[in-house]
C-alpha cells in the first residue's frame, strides 16, 4: 500500500489550455491554478492577430513559480484574425501535455479562476485516482448558469477534442465518471471582452462552406456511379448549404434536372444562373417538348 500511495502522489496534472491575447488576465489565470497543478502547457491561438506579451508574462510567472511551462503556436488553415478550429487548437494543448508525461490532463480558459479550496480537490482526486474522469462545476454568469464539465482526465484514456466552435471533449471507449462537488470553475472575463459571437460566426460559416464543397464532390462520385438516390440527397445537401461558386451550382441544377428530380425548374435555373451556356436550355426544351407531346 505504501508503495502504490507514492507512486499516486507522484502523478503530474499538467494544465492544457489555449490562450489569446491575455495579458491582462495571465498572471491572475495561472496564479489561481498553479497550486493544482504541476506543469502548464499553453498554445496560443490569435489567427492573424498582432500578438501582445502574453506568453512573456506566463513563462516568467513560471519561472516564479517553479511551474514547468511549454508554450506554443496553433497555426490557423483560414486567414482569420483569431482561432479558426478551438477543438483542434485544443487538441494541439492536449497532445503536447500527454507528450511530456502528463499523468492527468486538466483544462480552463485564461479567464477562468478555481475557487478557494478548488486546487486541493483536484490534486486529491488525482492521488486517489479512483475515476478517469472528474467533472466539476463551472459557474458561467455568477451563480445564474452553472454547468457541468468534464475537466481532470487521465492521460491514457485516449480522449479528443472535436467541433470547432463549442468545442467537446470525446473518449474512445466508456470511462468512469465522479463529480467534484466543490471544486469549482469561474468564467470571469473582464468587462471590456467583446466579440465572441462574432467570432463563433465566422467561424461557422466557414465550415458550412467547407461543407458545401464537400457535399459537391461527394454528389459527383454519386452522379457518376449512377447512384441517383445518394446523387439527390448529396446535392440538395451541398446546394442547402449555399457558398458554392456559380459553375457548380449550375452543374449540380443541371445533374438534377437529368435525373427527373423537377426536371423544367432545375434546367430553368441551371440557364438562368448561367445564360451564356447551352445544357439547361436545350434541356427545359426538350422536356416541355415531352410535355406536349404526353
Amino acid at each position: 500500500v505504501g508503495s502504490e500511495m507514492c507512486i499516486r502522489d507522484s502523478m503530474k496534472i499538467t494544465l492544457a489550455a489555449i490562450v489569446g491575447n491575455e495579458e491582462a488576465v495571465i498572471e491572475r489565470f495561472i496564479r489561481s491554478f498553479a497550486p493544482a497543478v504541476d506543469s502548464i502547457v499553453l498554445v496560443r491561438a490569435t489567427g492573424t492577430q498582432f500578438q501582445d506579451w502574453t506568453l512573456r508574462k506566463a513563462q516568467e510567472l513560471c519561472l516564479e513559480l517553479e511551474k514547468p511551462i511549454h508554450t506554443e503556436a496553433y497555426i490557423n488553415a483560414t486567414d482569420f484574425p483569431h482561432v479558426d478550429d478551438f477543438g483542434k487548437a485544443r487538441q494541439t494543448a492536449w497532445d503536447i501535455a500527454a507528450r511530456n508525461g502528463a499523468d492527468w490532463l486538466l483544462w480552463a480558459d485564461a479567464d477562468d479562476v478555481l475557487t478557494d479550496g478548488a486546487a486541493e480537490q483536484i490534486r486529491q482526486a488525482a492521488t486517489e485516482g479512483t475515476h478517469e474522469v472528474y467533472i466539476t462545476p463551472y459557474h458561467v454568469r455568477g451563480d445564474k448558469q452553472v454547468v457541468m464539465r468534464e475537466r481532470l482526465i487521465r492521460s491514457d484514456v485516449g480522449s479528443f477534442w472535436r467541433y470547432p466552435v463549442h468545442e467537446q471533449l470525446a473518449f474512445p471507449k466508456d470511462v468512469t465518471y465522479r463529480i467534484l462537488k466543490d471544486a469549482v470553475f469561474i468564467h470571469s472575463p473582464l468587462a471590456t471582452k467583446t466579440g465572441s459571437h462574432e467570432r463563433n460566426v465566422a467561424i461557422l460559416e466557414k465550415h458550412i462552406e467547407q461543407a458545401a464543397r464537400n457535399f459537391f464532390y461527394l454528389a459527383q462520385e454519386y452522379f457518376q456511379t449512377n447512384q441517383v438516390g445518394k446523387f439527390k440527397r448529396a446535392a440538395n445537401a451541398s446546394l442547402a448549404c449555399g457558398n458554392l461558386d456559380r459553375v457548380e451550382k449550375y452543374e449540380l441544377l443541371l445533374q438534377l434536372a437529368q435525373v427527373g428530380s423537377d426536371s423544367k425548374r432545375n434546367a430553368a435555373e441551371a440557364f438562368a444562373l448561367m445564360p451564356d451556356r447551352r445544357e439547361a436550355c436545350l434541356l427545359y426544351t426538350s422536356d416541355a417538348a415531352d410535355e406536349e407531346d404526353s
